[in-house]
């Protein structure tokens, strides 16, 4: 797990941030600025999220490879990504690419929560509930999944 660091910068390689403590992402309060290479964050516990963004902290992918993943049904962030914040965002630049899931969740749970958007206008949102391709392609969204009733779980950016 990756907790509270000021900002944590990816150019490249593959590297893993996992946590199996119920609740706690893989990376938690941390600003988060990809350039290359592959990110993956996971929660291998029963109940908990990805990604957890607070504290005015946000993600910028300008290029490389996100995924993250949720599980659980039982909180209310339970989501691959959750932008927790008012002033945080999730950025994703033409060239990045974003995988957010919470695979396990039911319809109540979502992909991402909090504010998304294109940092460029080539870049294209999809919004499925069984596959990363299976959806409508969209400009921005908050609370992805949630509430939404065609219960959409997965999101992806590229």
């Amino acid at each position: 797990m990756i907790y509270a660091l000021n900002t944590l910068k990816i150019y490249g390689g593959d590297i893993l941030a996992s946590s199996s403590s119920g609740g706690w992402g893989g990376i938690v309060n941390t600003q988060i600025d990809v350039y290359g290479g592959k990110l993956t964050t996971e929660n291998t516990s029963s109940d908990g999220y990805g990604i957890y963004i607070g504290e005015n902290k946000s993600i910028n992918l300008y290029g490389g490879e996100l995924i993250a993943e949720g599980q659980g049904k039982v909180s209310s962030f339970n989501c691959g990504i959750v932008l927790d914040d008012t002033n945080s965002c999730l950025t994703v630049y033409h060239g990045a690419t974003l995988k957010a899931s919470n695979p396990t969740g039911d319809a109540s749970h979502c992909a991402i929560k909090g504010k998304i958007k294109s940092g460029t206008s080539a870049v294209k949102f999809y919004f499925g509930d069984t596959s990363w391709d299976s959806g409508t392609s969209y400009a921005s969204a908050t609370e992805v999944g949630k509430d939404d009733a065609t219960k959409k779980r997965y999101a992806k950016a590229e």
